[in-house]
């Protein structure tokens, strides 16, 4: 399930109408969600940390997952009714504070939301558990093993899929960001003229550093591409231009392996320079083909357009009129 989906269906279940409606639907436990009633740990009972830890790990450890406390469950775990925690705030407080010690790692991005029932103080307790990039997490206050969650329920992993889970890394999201700055006006024997920049930036809005990144930018006359940033050779070219054999339209520029962009960081690498004479009626717009890629990422196509309107407007010149329009009186 998609983190935003999955973000929705929380949002739902944290209130009184969400969860009488899956009483009332009878909706059973899957994939991602579980139901639980509050217990202290007894002889006769495991206790709330002994789920929440297995919880935390198995949710984690699959795609997320919702876990509902003070829902009771009949056969086929599917929930029969509320069953209202007393002291509700007071174990909503255990649970947070329980999260480092419950899995090894902790389970990072947990949401625990109150929800009352009635006047009183008592409630139930809806926590978000998400998928995690730290996995595999291993309970610590139930069987101390390492569980995923199944259509029929929490399953210890198997020793090949918790090896695969160790060879897990965090991975980049390469994407490309602009802006649009006026570059200024210029005048001489051929007329006067205005510039327009459109500067490219490689952002990185994965959870892994991104090594040897790769920009290919190509344009439509009258626009040409200009070296900017990491991609100029002022600062040591930490990502070149590649030359082609045969010159073309794309211009294509490459990280050292060394380089890196770290999580939330964002760098120019070129400009897209364009001049519009002022005689010109007005401005062509402007399409940015691109690929982006880094070591271990695939290329991935992405594209930009920007309206003639608005490079207009950021250059200082008004639009021309339309040239049937009739002048106001």
């Amino acid at each position: 399930m998609a983190a935003e989906v999955l973000l929705e269906r929380f949002s739902e279940l944290s209130s009184l109408e969400g969860l009488e409606q899956l009483v009332h639907v009878k909706e059973r436990e899957g994939l991602h969600q579980e139901f639980k009633t509050w217990h202290e740990r007894s002889k006769s009972a495991r206790g709330w940390k002994w789920h929440w830890s297995r919880a935390l790990s198995g949710f984690a450890n699959a795609d997320g997952g919702i876990l509902v406390w003070g829902i009771k469950t009949g056969a086929h775990e599917i929930a029969i009714g509320l069953e209202p925690i007393p002291e509700v705030g007071a174990a909503a407080g255990k649970l947070k504070k329980s999260l480092l010690d419950s899995t090894l790692p902790g389970v990072p991005g947990v949401l625990i939301q109150v929800v009352p029932v009635g006047n009183s103080q008592a409630g139930c307790i809806a926590c978000l558990i998400p998928s995690s990039d730290r996995a595999p997490h291993r309970d610590m206050l139930a069987e101390r093993e390492y569980w995923t969650r199944t259509d029929e329920g929490f399953q210890r992993l198997e020793h090949f899929q918790i090896e695969d889970m160790f060879g897990r890394r965090p991975r980049p999201v390469l994407t490309i960001q602009h802006r649009v700055i006026s570059g200024g006006y210029s005048s001489g024997p051929k007329g006067s003229r205005r510039q327009i920049l459109v500067v490219i930036a490689l952002r990185n809005d994965g959870r892994g550093s991104a090594a040897a990144p790769y920009l290919e930018l190509a344009v439509e006359p009258p626009y040409v591409i200009e070296p900017r940033g990491v991609g100029s050779p002022l600062l040591d070219g930490a990502m070149g231009f590649i030359p082609q054999a045969v010159p073309g339209p794309a211009h294509r520029y490459a990280g050292r392996r060394d380089f890196l962009i770290h999580p939330g960081m964002e760098v120019d690498v070129a400009a897209v320079v364009g001049w519009l004479n002022d005689e010109e009626p007005r401005w062509p717009p402007l399409t940015i083909k691109s690929r982006v890629g880094a070591e271990n990422v695939p290329l991935t196509d992405l594209e930009i357009r920007i309206e003639g309107q608005e490079l207009l407007k950021i250059s200082g010149r008004e639009p021309n009129p339309p040239e049937n329009d009739e002048a106001s009186p």
